[in-house]
């Protein structure tokens, strides 16, 4: 005899029931359903909650090229980490030399983002900080273009030495490690 549930929690608590009674696979099925949509409940107010409190995401670099030269800006945020920044920044250069074999000179000016940042009398920033710049001569991007991948070039001694030119900057102590 088939019984046609008159609502919504009937129809539900008749389709749980019926699985749930089938055997092990009916059960497994429900806890695994149950599972996911309560994870899914959970981690939704908590990515929703990420997304909002996140720091706006890096604009792209300004550019300003010449045939020869160029010159980007970059802008650092206190959460960010002094390694990783190091490694993109080394990423970058070597890249640029390898698609223009005429440059002679690429400059990255390094500006700290004011985005949750305070003085040292514990003010919150106003306007970003200039941190500085490192730049790339004609002879160091000479020696980059030796080298077969970026991997090659960016050897532990010269990405540690890239890291601390950072961290010494004006600002960057505000990096992570």
């Amino acid at each position: 005899m088939n019984i046609t549930p008159t609502s919504k929690w009937q129809d539900f608590k008749a389709w749980n029931g019926r699985t749930w009674r089938s055997g092990l696979w009916g059960k497994l099925k429900l806890i695994a359903g149950w599972y996911v949509a309560g994870c899914f409940a959970i981690s939704l107010p908590i990515v929703l909650l990420v997304a909002i409190t996140m720091p706006p995401v890096e604009k792209r670099p300004e550019i300003a090229q010449t045939q020869s030269s160029v010159v980007r800006t970059k802008t650092l945020y206190a959460t960010s980490s002094a390694d990783l920044e190091a490694r993109k920044g080394l990423r970058e250069v070597y890249n640029l030399a390898h698609e223009n074999s005429q440059l002679e000179r690429i400059r990255i000016n390094y500006v700290m983002s004011a985005n949750g940042v305070s003085d040292q009398y514990g003010n919150p920033l106003t306007e970003d900080r200039a941190m500085g710049h490192i730049e790339f001569g004609a002879e160091d991007l000479e020696e980059m273009r030796k080298y077969r991948t970026e991997y090659l070039y960016m050897d532990e001694l010269r990405r540690l030495l890239y890291e601390q030119l950072l961290k010494t900057m004006p600002s960057g102590h505000l990096l992570r490690p």
